[in-house]
């Protein structure tokens, strides 16, 4: 069948197809081991996926020069076929993001990588046991290879900014986002929540945007607002007006908690202010990233 279909295309779709399954057999551990624990750059593996995907559109241009040619059930097949393959193409090169790694020194390794700026007089010492190094030693050894300094690069004062990974407990394990876990990656990426189309194409968000659009969306959940989900949110008459605030307000921050917690890039949040004029009142809700920085203040209104 595939030697009938290789006559029909004008291209050798058996020497194609058995590059695929060398790809899966022999190299596809290899690739997630070096995507998920150091692994040694698969070099070969590398190459053949190169050689594979550079031979795709040569397949496609064919197909359609030649598409008089195929008339049976069976050339259809062996077109699925090269579709899955070209589908599982794509998704190894995405692994990076599937299995959420980050580089560490040249190779890439299944763990989180943040900045974070050095506070007056902290040591790499002292901030490697902060992120879970047993070895203190061992921890800032691993900080100054990770950010290429010497010791002599910085002082006491404070304000330089490094990147490390969190280690053993302490590690960040995002649900929410499939991405590489570095830098701005730990904000997610999105959609605009008002759906709009520019360059043929659903206009998307910044990290940054995608935190405060999510923030947002969050803080405005109101029970059976969601359909699916009509549990979801917080009831906005625990916070109606400041009588019932006195007796509900542990409810609504119950709530709050419920629901903010389903989004994991969310690092902490706080009840920074309650306003009240007359019997109206509002909650402001200060959240905050794994990133730093200065936190989204966002405010949930009563009736």
């Amino acid at each position: 069948m595939k030697k009938s279909f290789s006559d029909k295309l004008g291209f050798d779709v058996r020497q194609f197809f058995q590059n695929c399954f060398t790809l899966l057999q022999d190299y596809q551990s290899k690739l997630v081991t070096y995507y998920t624990k150091e692994g040694t750059f698969p070099k070969e593996a590398f190459q053949l996926l190169d050689k594979l995907e550079a031979q795709v559109p040569v397949i496609y241009n064919k197909l359609r020069v030649n598409r008089e040619n195929f008339d049976n059930y069976s050339d259809f097949l062996v077109f699925d076929q090269i579709e899955d393959f070209v589908s599982i193409f794509k998704t190894i090169e995405n692994y990076s993001k599937w299995y959420k790694s980050s580089t560490i020194k040249g190779r890439f390794k299944q763990t989180t990588e943040v900045n974070f700026v050095l506070r007056q007089n902290q040591t790499l010492e002292s901030f490697s046991s902060e992120v879970g190094w047993s070895n203190r030693e061992k921890g800032a050894l691993d900080l100054a290879l990770r950010n290429q300094i010497k010791e002599t690069d910085y002082d006491l004062s404070g304000g330089m900014v490094f990147k490390f990974a969190y280690q053993n407990d302490k590690k960040i394990e995002l649900q929410t986002v499939v991405d590489e876990m570095t830098g701005e990656n730990l904000l997610g990426k999105d959609i605009q929540s008002t759906l709009e189309f520019k360059n043929d194409d659903l206009v998307y968000l910044t990290p940054a945007d995608t935190f405060l659009q999510t923030c947002e969306i969050l803080t405005n959940l109101m029970k059976n607002s969601n359909p699916e989900f009509p549990d979801e949110g917080f009831d906005k008459s625990a916070i109606s007006n400041r009588n019932i605030m006195r007796v509900r307000m542990s409810t609504f921050i119950r709530q709050m908690f419920a629901t903010v917690k389903r989004d994991d890039t969310i690092a902490s949040f706080s009840i920074s202010d309650v306003s009240i004029d007359g019997d109206a009142l509002s909650i402001e809700v200060q959240y905050k990233s794994y990133l730093g920085g200065e936190p989204v203040k966002k405010a949930v209104y009563g009736n």
